[in-house]
Formats: structure tokens, sequence, C-alpha cells
């Protein structure tokens, strides 16, 4: 057994992750979230689950928590936390149900303790969206491909991957769900998952532990699967999160031009809803530099939803890759973001005020970074040899960044 934590004081930034989550990489590494970027092991490596969630990697990061330092592959939560942003690790902690004390804790984890997975089964997906990659999404694979003719340099230290299609083995999900005896956690990810072949079986060898269990997806909206929503009965509770970035035309380009926000997602979100009426949906926007600008127009877009139906709202901050991230803000482009954040007409008595208020102690906080905004102009303009579309045209606050700096 590991140390445990020496004294009975909390550690105000400890993570439960490493212990009761697991994360699984359509490419094929486990880590112990999606924010961790180490991987633990993976069964290519030929080691069974139970080796690799109590594996040296595994144990080493739990210790380096219960020691009370910060493991480095952990520094996206915490770069949000000191941005004033809540974290993933904050949210999994509120999440759980029932904890022991931090000082209960020791390097090992033990079957019971298991309770969440994060699935990524495969990286297919119909888009390629600005902020994403060929690890999970194949529609980057001809993207990244060509942007790597261009400055193989530059892009490969931008995407350390090899591009390929990638998904995950039937037998070793078994493992995991043969291991956990306390799973009540499932959250599919992409890719797009509703497009992985597989899943309606997957869904299928949960029926037994379906009444404990509840099921989220991030999914982009662009499809609608009746197979999947019929297995979905058994379940204990659906979360959908909708990844929607932005509205039209700003959407369609994040989304590289393929698609429409209201025909092809909206008309979905809306099936979902009726054929489920008692499944949770969200809509989660992932803030970058290309959307932040138009924060105002996606909250009036979405309020209404909220309204009328119960959409409830989800934001993301994109740390990765950084030329994409709020650091590329001049202070001019943060106070433009600031005062169209402060303009939003939310009453304060609506639970999704506090993470308004959150996302302009975000901008504020984050500090302008001028090496990270050239290669931001440096790889929006080479992105855009392949689109119809203009960043300047639908976001011209921006031109004074390319004036000055490009």
């Amino acid at each position: 057994m590991g140390d445990k934590i020496e004294n009975e004081k909390e550690n105000e930034q400890f993570c439960y992750a490493p212990w009761h989550s697991l994360y699984v990489d359509p490419s094929g590494p486990y880590r112990v979230c999606c924010n961790n970027w180490e991987s633990i092991g993976s069964p290519s490596e030929g080691k069974t689950f139970e080796e690799i969630f109590n594996g040296g990697k595994a144990k080493e990061i739990r210790q380096t928590f219960l020691s009370g330092a910060l493991p480095i592959s952990c520094k996206s939560c915490f770069l949000n936390e000191s941005n004033s942003f809540k974290s993933l690790r904050q949210y999994f902690s509120e999440s759980l149900v029932s904890k022991p004390k931090q000082s209960e804790y020791d390097h090992s984890a033990r079957k019971e303790d298991l309770q969440k997975l994060d699935l990524c089964l495969s990286n297919k997906c119909n888009l390629a969206c600005e902020y994403c990659n060929s690890g999970t999404s194949t529609q980057w694979i001809k993207k990244e491909k060509q942007l790597k003719t261009v400055d193989q340099k530059f892009y490969e230290n931008f995407w350390s991957q090899t591009p390929g299609v990638y998904h995950q083995d039937f037998e070793n999900i078994n493992q995991i769900f043969n291991f956990s005896n306390n799973l009540d956690h499932i959250e599919f990810k992409g890719g797009e998952p509703l497009l992985y072949k597989g899943h309606a079986e997957l869904l299928r060898q949960l029926q037994s532990k379906a009444p404990s269990i509840l099921l989220t997806y991030f999914t982009n909206g662009t499809v609608y699967n009746q197979e999947i929503v019929d297995l979905w009965q058994s379940f204990k509770h659906i979360d959908l999160y909708f990844s929607i970035d932005a509205v039209d035309p700003l959407f369609s380009y994040i989304r590289d031009g393929n698609y429409d926000l209201k025909e092809d997602v909206e008309t979905n979100i809306f099936k979902y809803h009726k054929s489920h009426p008692s499944m949770g949906i969200s809509i989660h926007n992932t803030i970058s530099a290309y959307n932040i600008l138009n924060i105002d127009e996606f909250v009036n877009w979405w309020l209404p939803l909220h309204e009328k139906f119960g959409f409830r709202l989800s934001l993301g901050i994109v740390n990765n890759p950084d030329i994409m991230s709020l650091r590329v803000l001049t202070p001019e482009l943060k106070e433009i973001a600031i005062q169209k954040i402060s303009n939003l007409k939310l009453n304060e008595n609506n639970v999704y005020h506090r993470k308004i208020i959150e996302l302009k102690e975000t901008v504020r906080n984050t500090k302008f970074d001028p090496k990270l905004a050239k290669l931001f102009i440096y790889h929006t303009k080479q992105s855009e040899k392949e689109k119809e579309m203009d960043f300047l045209n639908l976001s011209p606050e921006f031109n004074h960044l390319w004036n000055e700096l490009a």
C-alpha cells in the first residue's frame, strides 16, 4: 500500500478522479480523466485492465495528490481555476455521491472505487471543428495532411498523433465493465459517439446494469439514431450535451462550413427531446478565441430554449491548442468581450448567471500572449485556404490584431 495523507487537513486542490474515473482514448491509451494528458497504460501493451488501473503510472499520479503536490499533467484544470473558471476537477468532486476522507486514500484503487467511465470509442466524426484534430475526428485526417505539407515543422509540433482511424476493441471495454462493481456513470464522447457502429451492441451488453447507470453524451447534434434512443429506455437517466459554439454563420465556420445550425442541429435536438422528454438536454459551448466575441449572440439564442424547454447551459474553455485560447486576446479585445458579457440580460436569480460571471472573470484574468496571437493568425490563414469563409468578416473586431501582428 502507498503512503496515505499524513494529516487530517483536507487539501483543497485534491482530485478524486484518479481513483474514481477513467478516460478511454480512441487510439488506445487510458488516462485518469479527459483533461489529464498522460497515459497510464494501454491494452496494446499486453496489460490487463487491472494492471493498468493499478499500474505504476496511475499510482504515481495518485501519490502526487496524496503528497499535496500537483501532477504536471493536470495543469489544464488548475489553469482554469487560476483564471476563475470552474474546472473539471471541481465538477468531479461535487458529482461524487459519497467519498471517503482524503486521509483514507492510498495510491491503489479498488473495484468499488471506479464509478465513472469516460469512453471515446472511436474518432469517427462527420465534422472538422476548428479546435479539433485527427485524434478525435476522422474528418481532420485529410486536413492535417494538407496543413503539414504547407508547414511540416509547425504542424508536427501542433499535432503529435499519427493521423488514422481509431476505435476501441469490445474485449477491452468488457474488461473494464467486469472489473468495476460500482459503475454508475458512463460518458460518451468522440469522434461523434452516435456514429460508432458498435454503440448499440455495447448498450445491449449493459442492460443488466442499466437501471443504475447514468449515460451522458457529448454530441455535435447532426445525427439522430432511433435504435440508440430505444435502448436508452432501460437506463437510469440520459443527459445529452449538444456541442454548439456559436450561431450561424460563425457556427458553420467553426464546424468547417458543412452544417447549418437550424436545419441540421436544432431539428435533431427537438427530435431527441420529444422522443425522451425526461432526458436532460444541455447546450455546450467551448469558448475559444474564435467565438468569445460572439458570446452575446449565442446566449441570446440559447435563453429562449432554456425558458421554454428547460435546456441547460454548459461552458468549457479551450486551453489546448493554446493558439486558439483566450490568451490570444489583446487588452482591447478582452474589453470588448467583457462588455458583451456584461450586457447580457440574465436575471441574477437565473441559475446560469454565476456561469456568465465566471466567464467574465476568466476573460479578465487571462494574460495576453503576443507570440500565441501571431500563431493564431498564422494558423487561421492556413486553415482558411480550404474554406470559403473569412474569420475577419465574421469577427471584424480582430482586424486590428491582424494589422498589428500579421
